[in-house]
């Protein structure tokens, strides 16, 4: 978001979704449905299909890009 001005921050980025759901139940935390009329209907819901098939396509390959995304978030600092 760049044109905007806006730096976005993602914490859980490298968290797994599934982790996050079971860190959820053990700890006994309420998960809300997003209200939002096109929640699971975005480009992001898109993006989760397709990550999903290509990590049952070629195991590993989610490990492989959050490795670099990490190398490029590294390579951002640097140029700060």
């Amino acid at each position: 978001m760049e044109r905007a001005g806006v730096r976005v921050i993602r914490p859980l980025i490298d968290s797994l979704e599934s982790a996050l759901a079971a860190l959820c139940r053990r700890q006994g935390l309420p998960v809300l449905k997003n209200p939002c009329p096109v929640d699971g209907h975005t480009r992001r819901a898109e993006m989760r299909t397709l990550l999903s098939a290509l990590e049952a396509r070629c195991p590993g390959a989610n490990a492989h890009l959050l490795t670099a995304l990490q190398k490029e978030r590294e390579q951002e600092l640097r140029n700060e």
